[in-house]
C-alpha cells in the first residue's frame, strides 16, 4: 500500500432490491497524502480514462463489499460535504 489517499465524490446511492445500498462515486483527478481542503476538492476534475484508439470517457466507480465479512466503509472517510460533481446520475 502506498498510503496515498484518493477523492471520491459521491454521486447517488444504488438500493438493491435486497435493501442494500451501495455509493456511486466519481473519481477525481488527484492522489496524494494530505487530504485537500473543502475548497479545493470542490475544484477538482473528473478522472477521465482514454481506450488505445484515443476516445474518452467519464467513469463511475461502484463499491460492495467483498463478501459478507467486508465492510468498505473501514476504508472510506468523509472529508467534505455538498461539493460540486460532473455526473448527474439521478437522472
Amino acid at each position: 500500500m502506498s498510503g496515498d489517499y484518493i477523492i471520491l465524490k459521491v454521486i447517488r446511492i444504488i438500493e438493491q432490491w435486497t435493501g442494500d445500498k451501495y455509493p456511486l462515486f466519481e473519481i477525481c483527478e488527484w492522489k496524494g497524502k494530505d487530504i485537500p481542503s473543502k475548497k479545493q476538492i470542490d475544484e477538482l476534475e473528473f478522472k477521465k480514462w482514454t481506450w488505445d484508439n484515443g476516445k474518452q470517457e467519464l467513469k463511475a466507480l461502484a463499491i460492495f463489499p467483498d463478501g459478507k465479512r467486508d465492510n468498505p466503509i473501514k476504508r472510506l472517510k468523509v472529508v467534505a460535504e455538498g461539493v460540486r460533481t460532473v455526473l448527474d446520475m439521478e437522472s
